[in-house]
């Protein structure tokens, strides 16, 4: 899709992309592989913010809690991916996350399945 990599390069510096319902829609229509690295760009960009780093220095295959996020910090990445791909991920959720890419799936599945 021609307009993902430009989406994606954006997340990946840990910029929303464009209006609220854009990066959700661009996620339903986009291919799997597409959709799930997208997701994954957004993910790792968010925990970057939240943790005060570059998204460069996130390792996707630790778990959250090995990465120093912490209770407070699950609860405004919980925001901030609310308000970014728009889906609602509890705090004890992503505090208990096992690593970027098995999120990345259940997130994309909920926006899939929004109306």
């Amino acid at each position: 899709m021609p307009g993902s990599r430009v989406n994606s390069s954006r997340a990946e510096r840990g910029e929303s992309v464009d209006a609220p319902g854009e990066l959700a829609h661009t996620l339903r229509s986009a291919s799997e592989a597409d959709a799930l690295k997208l997701v994954e760009d957004v993910l790792v960009a968010s925990l970057a913010t939240v943790l005060q780093t570059s998204p460069g220095r996130i390792d996707p295959t630790i778990r959250f809690d090995q990465l120093g996020l912490e209770s407070l910090m699950s609860a405004e990445l919980s925001s901030l991916l609310q308000r970014r791909p728009g889906c609602v991920v509890p705090a004890m959720e992503l505090a208990t996350a096992t690593g970027v890419r098995p999120l990345a799936d259940r997130i994309l599945g909920r926006i899939r399945r929004q109306p």
